[in-house]
Parts: C-alpha cells; sequence; structure tokens
C-alpha cells in the first residue's frame, strides 16, 4: 500500500482498483516495522527498527499472533496484513528472531506496508487493548471450540481483534479466559477432522481476514444505502 489516505466510515477507500466501505484513518504514531531499512541494513538481533512515518492503517480490525513458533507463517500473515491494511501485534514469547531471513522472505518485499507491534507478554497486550477506546472485541480461533465462525450466531464487526495460537498448543488457557472475561467469542474455522487436525494458521488467519473484511463492508454498505433512502 504506497497511498496514504484519510477516510471517514461513509467514505469509499480505492484499494487494488476496488472499493473498500471502510474506516481508515492516518497514523502518526512510530511504527515498528520491518521496513526496507531494517531488511537491508544490519540491524540489532531480534530488534524491530522503529520507523517515524505517517503509517496508514485501517482502525476497524487487527490480527494478534500469541506466542507464533514458525517464521514462515508469521511473514506469510503479515504480508496478508499488508495486502489489506490491517494493523499486525506480535505476542512474545516468539520462537524466532525478527531478523530471520526466513521471515523476511516470507513477507517478501513488503515490508514497509506491514504497521506491527511487538508485546512482551500477553498481559502487555491485555494493557494495550484496554487503553483503547474505540469499540472493540476480542474474537479468538480456536479448533477447540464449539461455536463456528460461519454459525447464522455470529458476525464480525467493527473494532474485531483476532487471535491466532501457536502452530502447536494454541491459544493458551490464560487468553482464552481473558477474551471470555472481556466479553469477546471463541470460535472455530470448521473442517472435516477425520483426517485433518487444524489449518496451517496463515491459512486460517487469511481466511478470518477477508471475511471479517467482506461482512464489515457489507455492514457498512447497508448503513449507508438505509441512511441513503431514509434521507
Amino acid at each position: 500500500m504506497s497511498k496514504l489516505l484519510n477516510c471517514s466510515f461513509d467514505s469509499y477507500l480505492h484499494f487494488g482498483g476496488r472499493q473498500f466501505l471502510r474506516s481508515a484513518s492516518l497514523h502518526t504514531d512510530p511504527c515498528f516495522s520491518l521496513g526496507s531499512g531494517a531488511i537491508n541494513e544490519p540491524a540489532e538481533p531480534g530488534q524491530l527498527k522503529p520507523v517515524n512515518r505517517r503509517s496508514w492503517k485501517q482502525s476497524d480490525l487487527h490480527v494478534v499472533l500469541v506466542e507464533p513458533q514458525i517464521p514462515q507463517n508469521t511473514g506469510c500473515i503479515a504480508r496478508t496484513c499488508a495486502a489489506t491494511a490491517v494493523p499486525l501485534h506480535l505476542v512474545e514469547p516468539l520462537a524466532f528472531k525478527l531478523d530471520s531471513s526466513k521471515l523476511k522472505r516470507a513477507g517478501l518485499d513488503y515490508w514497509p506496508h506491514v504497521c506491527m507491534k511487538v508485546h512482551s507478554s500477553w498481559k502487555e497486550f491485555i494493557n494495550h487493548y484496554d487503553q483503547i477506546q474505540q469499540p472493540k472485541r476480542l474474537v479468538a480461533f480456536s479448533a477447540r471450540s464449539s461455536e463456528s465462525f460461519t454459525g447464522s450466531g455470529f458476525h464480525f464487526q467493527r473494532g474485531d481483534w483476532m487471535l491466532f495460537g501457536s502452530e502447536t498448543v494454541g491459544l493458551p488457557k490464560e487468553v482464552l479466559d481473558d477474551v471470555y472475561a472481556q466479553g469477546g467469542r471463541v470460535v472455530k474455522i470448521p473442517i472435516v477432522d477425520r483426517h485433518v487436525r487444524s489449518l496451517n494458521v496463515s491459512v486460517a488467519a487469511g481466511i478470518g481476514v477477508y471475511e471479517a473484511i467482506r461482512q464489515v463492508e457489507q455492514a457498512a454498505e447497508e448503513s449507508l444505502t438505509h441512511s441513503e433512502t431514509t434521507t
């Protein structure tokens, strides 16, 4: 994403030739990103390079990876976040260094367009989340959930923070307990589990992000249409 746009909720964002009716904002705080400088220049091992720039990001959706273990998966998810302008949050401990060549390779040359924050622990992330004043909700993806995200009782909404756990154990009980305590939801992506235990986390994140965008856009369009017809 190369353009910086400041759109209101009812304005159209032209993104790759397609109109996205979503809330956008200009973000002027330092955004930690594996930008071109961090990729091409020497950096401290495991450290992100702070980039003071006007980083365009969406304010209505977030992706959170809790204790990810495989750098290629995180890189693929970062690429999805760059393609959709959705901020990415990493919750430590990570099983890889942030200067890992595997991580950077999976994200290709899209890192300058990823708005990413690293949180030192789940507790630190929750403290950060609690300070957010905008409408928000935690949505945890877990293969152990009894509720499908495709069911009639669940709908994505603006302000959803989508949580994905590590590749081996998923989301810790502490995280799931906090999700419920915060009034969030724990859902699963339905699969035929006769032969497959779970989806790859990067695939799961892609499914979640694009379905969330579809539903948020649809709700926004319906709201706009209703507003136009009543004025």
